[in-house]
């Protein structure tokens, strides 16, 4: 399609041809049996008759599940599920045939011409819908390429059958709401308003906050405190972490008088404090557990051992009376007067001999000689002192640290502590092992004050050998052990110490968990408990209380945006209902003009989600006011009908649908509104360009439909069923020859005289009809316009001459002799009556030479 030009010389789009079936093929769909049946549909209108029980239903539900994969039937009709098993294959095929399938050639709105089929794959079950494969040209496609809009379930294909006439009308009020709000687009809203459902849901069914939930359970608790509920209540209201801490120590400080700090960890302190001494009250736990101080290292004799080495090998190179005298050279060398000698003087040590200056030099040489032995000296004293003082002390203080206060308790102290115990846990089960078991608090203490006594022998003996080595030292002399006997135990029993004092860590929390609701009872101002709870964990109250704002906001938003909808849905659908009412009225006036009673409109009641009201007007004549009434409840029984009808042509118009399929729109104790029907509704439709195909029963109905619009094409189609498995017969009524030769085929295999003598009469009839096509279309080629009727009323004998002169080829003339000799005893008293074999020797041949001259002329013949 090329662009246009507007009367103003702007350019316009190129409408888009609107979508057409131009074909139908089916087989094996509920009455369509083996033989695949066609029928053309490229026309603005086709009417297809049929009698009742011969497949005029069955074409109509094969378009409607060619569109939607589905049956209305089994919705609509009501009953059980198991009441439609196997539903759509025809019963008579036999049951390895599966090849059931409807198909159609659809004209799309770019054009082209997509062959659409759908599949049965699996029927309806007792239970289960039905399954299938749609393809469009051989592959997997969306039928949104067809440009066919479709409804909402479960009247979704633009296909009326009789049985869904009044669906709109006797479905219950929901149902019938649903109907009109999806007829007039507002399922869009729907989805919204379903979301926003969803959200609040969500939103609601959030998990809940734990901290927020004790932080209302704080003011729950400081009710009779209200320094402390204004703090509590402050702290909720606060936009950062540190003003929910800082109402937080308020409250606290409210709480309990002797919570004086400022800062939330002196607070958190503090309040810690007050709680245990109310805990210790009701049962000893604290005394029971053990303290955390951090572990000293562990002793580190490489140092000592080092420096003893040194000491041993610096000894070893230096003069043995120099080494021991050389504490004595050191402190005459310091000596102010000695030291500077500058004259011989009686010796002030021996007061013998004589200390001269020569003297002093060769004790300055002796003493610089031994500088390395001296270093070392300082060196092993300095590590002597560390490994008593800093090491083994060290440890001592360690585990003396930790050990709780029941280390001092006595025998009488432990079996009361015992007994409590017992008494407050009743017939709890005992996770310590008891009190006074190996495995219990008390023997973990006993066995530390163990290991602490032999620290004590041990740090005896090691301080007795670093005294001896320490001696030696000072007299120069050799050490000879580089480290304190048993000084690995130190360590060892650090080590066994701490594990134990973890130990009692965890059986301490686990008498505190045992005894829980015990503790709990422990008397403290009220609210006390859960301010320290929110202060340690400050930086989570104040993440939740930001996450309760955000939850609260989303709800109010979601309130908000249901209430501009429904406020925004309540005028669309007085807008939408008014459009809806002025198009059933439009349809209802093709059906009923000039009735009194008339369709008065239709609109919500309340919110219209749940009930639409349709209503009647009726009059005692043209000027009177009308009286309003429910529709259901006034109009009769064929009223009712064309108000389904309005309703359903009204809803395929508004879907702007290009094509419409009407299943006996007329039921049949209605015939009086027949003419009206077929000039004004079907003549309405047509005017608006859509394609029409309607199924009747009613053959005074058919003829007048065909030929009041025949000027605007139409085409008619006969379904007859004789033959169960091969399925429903479609004759074209407008294809003459098409006619004939369907009549000779379902009498071709009479084995009686009567029916091969309405073969032999059918089959000239059709070659007949072939030889009036083919002059009728020769001379039209040739530039001389002729119909077929022109042709007039002549016998096959007196049209073979003529038909030869548009022959194809050679063997025509004999084969045109052949069916006249072989065909004329056919309907004369004969005893030569052509046998089957004959008859269907001549059948296709006729087939054949029809579809050469099809092929042969251009656009086909003339029918």
């Amino acid at each position: 399609m090329s662009e246009g030009t507007g009367p103003d010389g702007s350019s316009v789009q190129p409408v888009a041809p609107a979508p057409r079936i131009v074909r139908l093929r089916v087989r094996g769909f509920r009455s369509y049996g083996t033989e695949i049946r066609e029928i053309e549909l490229d026309s603005p209108l086709t009417v297809i008759k049929g009698d009742n029980s011969q497949g005029k239903t069955a074409t109509a539900e094969a378009l409607e599940f060619l569109l939607t994969g589905s049956s209305s039937r089994r919705e609509l009709f009501g009953g059980a599920k198991a009441e439609y098993h196997r539903m759509l294959a025809n019963v008579h095929l036999a049951e390895s045939d599966t090849d059931v399938w409807v198909e159609a050639e659809i004209r799309c709105p770019d054009g082209a011409t997509r062959t659409v089929r759908r599949t049965l794959d699996t029927d309806y079950s007792q239970s289960d819908p039905c399954t299938s494969t749609l393809t469009i040209d051989a592959a997997p496609g969306n039928l949104k390429v067809l440009g066919i809009p479709f409804g909402e379930p479960p009247l979704a294909a633009p296909v009326l059958l009789q049985h869904n006439l009044r669906y709109v009308l006797s479905t219950e009020p929901q149902k019938r709401a649903e109907y009109f709000r999806a007829l007039l687009e507002l399922t869009d809203l729907d989805l919204v308003r379903q979301a926003l459902t969803r959200a609040k849901s969500r939103a609601s069914a959030l998990p809940p906050l734990q901290r927020l939930a004790e932080l209302t359970a704080l003011l729950n608790a400081t009710q009779q405190n209200a320094i402390a509920s204004a703090a509590v209540h402050q702290a909720e209201a606060s936009r950062d972490v540190a003003a929910v801490t800082e109402h937080l120590i308020a409250a606290a400080q409210a709480l309990a008088p002797a919570v004086t700090g400022t800062d939330a960890p002196t607070v958190i302190a503090e309040l810690q404090t007050v709680k245990a001494r109310a805990e210790e009250r009701i049962f000893p736990i604290g005394a029971l557990t053990p303290a955390t101080v951090d572990a000293p290292p562990a002793v580190n004799i490489a140092p000592l051992v080092a420096s003893i080495r040194t000491y041993n090998e610096r000894l070893a190179q230096v003069d043995a009376e120099v080494a021991r005298l050389t504490p004595l050279f050191n402190a005459i060398l310091a000596h102010p007067h000695l030291g500077s000698l500058a004259e011989p003087m009686a010796c002030p040590v021996c007061q013998e001999g004589s200390l001269r200056p020569e003297r002093i030099a060769q004790l300055r040489q002796q003493l610089a000689a031994s500088t390395g032995l001296e270093q070392a000296v300082t060196a092993v004293q300095t590590q002597l002192r560390r490994i008593l003082e800093s090491e083994v002390d060290g440890v001592g203080r360690f585990c003396r640290s930790f050990l709780p206060e029941a280390a001092g308790w006595n025998e009488q102290r432990w079996s009361e502590v015992a007994a409590h115990r017992v008494t407050l846990a009743g017939s709890m089960p005992d996770p310590s092992g008891g009190l006074n078991s190996e495995s219990s608090v008390r023997g973990m203490v006993q066995r530390n004050a163990q290991s602490l006594e032999m620290l004590r022998e041990v740090r005896g003996q090691v301080k007795a050998w670093t005294d001896q080595a320490s001696r030696l030292v000072s007299a120069r002399s050799p050490i000879s052990g580089e480290q304190p006997p048993r000084l690995a135990e130190v360590g060892n029993c650090a080590g066994r110490m701490q594990h134990e004092a973890q130990a009692m860590r965890e059986l301490a929390a686990s008498l505190h968990q045992e005894l829980g609701s015990k503790l709990q009872a422990a008397p403290l101002p009220p609210g006390t408990r859960e301010v320290l709870d929110m202060l340690e964990h400050a930086d989570e109250v104040y993440r939740e209380l930001q996450i309760d704002r955000q939850r609260k906001q989303a709800r109010q938003r979601i309130d908000d945006a249901q209430r501009d909808i429904d406020a925004a849905e309540q005028k669309l659908l007085d807008d939408r209902f008014d459009d809806m009412g002025a198009e059933i009225d439009r349809w209802w006036a093709t059906l009923r003009p000039d009735e009194l009673v008339r369709f008065g409109g239709v609109g919500r009641r309340a919110s219209g989600r749940r009930y639409v009201n349709l209503t009647a007007e009726l009059a005692i004549s043209e000027t009177a006011s009308p009286q309003i009434r429910d529709a259901v409840g006034v109009f009769s029984d064929s009223q009712l009908n064309a108000l389904g009808l309005s309703a359903f042509l009204a809803r395929q118009r508004l879907l702007k649908s290009p094509v419409v399929v009407l299943d006996d729109p007329l039921p049949g104790y209605d015939p009086e509104h027949g003419v009206a029907f077929a000039l004004n509704t079907i003549g309405a439709l047509l005017d608006d360009d859509v394609q029409v195909i309607v199924c009747t029963h009613d053959p005074k109905l058919a003829v007048n439909i065909h030929e009041l619009h025949g000027h605007r094409g139409s085409e008619r189609f006969e379904l007859t069923l004789s033959d169960m498995v091969q399925g429903t017969a479609v004759t074209n009524q407008t294809d003459v020859f098409g006619r004939h030769l369907l009549e000779a085929q379902d009498a071709i295999g009479s084995r009686t005289e009567e029916g091969r003598k309405n073969a032999a009469t059918a089959l000239r009839r059709a070659a007949e009809r072939l030889a009036k096509q083919v002059i009728a279309t020769g001379r039209t080629q040739a530039g001389t316009s002729t119909r077929v009727s022109e042709i007039g009323d002549k016998i096959l004998g007196e049209l073979i001459p003529e038909v030869l002169g548009f022959a194809l080829a050679a063997d025509e003339r004999g084969r045109w002799n052949l069916w006249r000799s072989s065909l004329n005893p056919g309907p004369h008293d004969s005893s030569e009556m052509p046998s089957t074999a004959t008859l269907k020797t001549v059948l296709g041949d006729i087939k054949k030479l029809r579809k050469d001259h099809e092929a042969h002329w251009p656009g086909g013949l003339l029918k």
